[in-house]
């Protein structure tokens, strides 16, 4: 026994079927993997029509039908064979490629691991060709009477990797897997047409139509056309078009951003992240957009050959593309708000005449949430209800409500404002209106950094100093925050050293940031009883908003017309 196993362990060239196999193995791991090389071949040629038929699953058989190109005899006995290709002809090729195909090793491995049969046609004559491969060999080639285009069919998948196909899901989720694949390839091809049929059924269509409409079609059991908007972004060596939802259609997760790259829908957290900051301030936390974004890049300025599915790339253009979409995002939903009857004016804060440091000004104290001075002069006279002019519309003050609402009447409306949301939202538009100056802490904070941290603080140490926020090394994971924008002394040590550990991003990023983390730490609290002055300065601002939410997205204030509350008590 010793002997065989060293004997096996002797150095030897494997076998040419089993290096097709495991070459096969490495681009075709499940059925969804076949729809997807395929339909990129189908696409790449041009078709008008792609048609899946997928059967048990995709593990009894797939068929794509196309109306594109298609290919002649010539073709046919080669196009199975491993790096056969029509899309590239050297090496300087790989780097200008705009094709979604162009390894050619699709039909290679998957004429490796299912029986292979392939009908194609170059005219509308009728006269075309079928091939039969099986283990990778071409077995038969026979006249056929066929429609200009190609009909690929791969049964058995895996029938001689029995090791592989006992991995595989049951039919149903296999399926699914085969339908998400169809979906992902269909939507950057509005101008095609694609049907995908599971077990002879028709299961989705896909009419050519417009991109929003493509993407509308897709996702309708998500979205409703009516909360997507269109938004195209033309920068240096790059061009940017998306379908996203307004901040409105809220996801639970981010499943729904999807970023393309030439055609190609790849896993990259940077931009699915721009897109995220994009939407900053109008979606509350723990909750995500739905984006489908297209990007175009100069094809010498991605290189795709980096993952064998080329779900991954490389982006030399990559700070400016992710700039790109933040800026198409902001752009779009910047002056995104709550509707409130038309009556009523929005104008800017500073528009208000308000100074809120009036209210505002913190006790000192060493590292510690400061308590704003008004909290000690609450009113003892609630039946006073103060009046402040704004703009020529009078707003009542009519109380606060379980320490969390702030109630006033203006015109024919009734207000309920968030009073913490509010008041965050002032003192966040404040801080970035008048950026305070920076100084030095009597008693530097200390603390440490792993070295997955530390390597995020080395990218991001120089957008924090311009941020004024100055972290000095001293040591191995040992660091200090010497100083900061002296609004900021009295935040709690705690706060500070976790917003340093967490964030990342470029000056503007951390800025908005770090005024949202200072804003809801130093804002009144849920709970908190204020009087009646300055509870109708924070109406006052609040109402005067152009962007009425705090700065993590959510509502500030709900408004509520004479005829929505005699509704509500079923007057007519």
């Amino acid at each position: 026994m010793a002997r065989d196993h060293n004997h096996s362990r002797r150095i030897h060239i494997l076998r040419e079927s089993v290096l097709r196999k495991i070459a096969a193995g490495e681009v075709i791991i499940r059925p969804f993997s076949v729809i997807r090389e395929l339909m990129d071949n189908s696409i790449d040629a041009e078709s008008t029509e792609v048609s899946v038929y997928v059967g048990g699953g995709g593990i009894e058989s797939i068929r794509v039908v196309d109306t594109g190109c298609g290919m002649n005899e010539e073709d046919l006995k080669l196009c199975h064979l491993p790096h056969t290709t029509s899309k590239i002809q050297d090496d300087e090729d790989l780097y200008k490629i705009m094709t979604l195909g162009f390894r050619g090793e699709a039909l290679a491995s998957i004429a490796h691991c299912s029986l292979l049969s392939i009908i194609s046609a170059v005219d509308s004559s009728g006269s075309g060709f079928k091939s039969e491969i099986r283990e990778g060999k071409l077995t038969a080639i026979t006249p056929h009477r066929s429609n200009r285009g190609t009909i690929v069919e791969a049964r058995d998948l895996f029938y001689n990797m029995p090791a592989r196909k006992n991995f595989l899901k049951r039919p149903v989720s296999e399926g699914s897997l085969c339908y998400a694949t169809f979906i992902e390839k269909a939507l950057p091809f509005p101008q095609t047409s694609f049907k995908f049929f599971s077990d002879s059924n028709l299961k989705k269509f896909l009419p050519a139509v417009d991109l929003p409409g493509r993407i509308a079609t897709a996702f309708e059991n998500t979205v409703t056309p009516k909360a997507l908007k269109y938004m195209e972004f033309k920068g240096k060596d790059y061009s940017i078009r998306a379908v996203a939802g307004t901040p409105d259609l809220m996801m639970r997760d981010r499943k729904h951003i999807q970023v393309y790259v030439n055609n190609r829908k790849i896993t990259e957290y940077g931009l699915v992240q721009a897109v995220e900051y994009g939407y900053t301030g109008l979606i509350p936390g723990k909750n995500h957009p739905f984006a489908v974004v297209f990007i175009n890049v100069n094809p010498e300025l991605v290189d795709f050959n980096i993952h064998p599915a080329k779900k991954e790339c490389r982006l030399r253009n990559m700070p400016d593309i992710h700039h790109g979409v933040v800026s198409m995002f902001k752009n779009e939903f910047g002056g995104y708000g709550i509707a409130i009857p038309s009556d009523n004016v929005l104008v800017h804060q500073q528009k208000s005449g308000l100074d809120f440091d009036d209210y505002t000004t913190p006790e000192v104290s060493d590292k510690v949430v400061s308590t704003p001075v008004w909290k000690t002069h609450i009113s003892s006279s609630p039946e006073k209800k103060p009046v402040i002019k704004a703009d020529e519309n009078a707003i009542e003050f009519l109380g606060t409500v379980f320490g969390l609402f702030i109630v006033v009447r203006k015109d024919e409306s009734l207000y309920i404002i968030d009073q913490h949301a509010a008041h965050e939202r002032l003192l966040f538009e404040q801080f970035r209106a008048s950026p305070s100056p920076v100084q030095d802490l009597l008693f530097p904070i200390s603390f440490e950094l792993d070295p997955d941290e530390e390597e995020n603080f080395n990218n991001n140490g120089k957008f924090l100093s311009q941020s004024g926020i100055n972290v000095n090394r001293i040591s191995r994971g040992q660091y200090e925050i010497s100083s900061l924008p002296s609004d900021f002394h009295n935040l709690p040590a705690s706060a500070l050293i976790e917003f340093v550990k967490q964030n990342r991003g470029d000056k503007d990023e951390l800025e908005r940031a770090l005024y949202s983390m200072a804003a809801c730490r130093l804002a009144v609290k849920d709970g908190d009883e204020i009087d009646a002055l300055t509870a109708c300065r924070i109406a006052e601002g609040a109402l005067s908003l152009d962007n009425p939410r705090c700065p993590h997205g959510r509502k500030i204030y709900h408004a509520l017309s004479k005829e929505q509350l005699a509704r509500l008590v079923d007057r007519k």
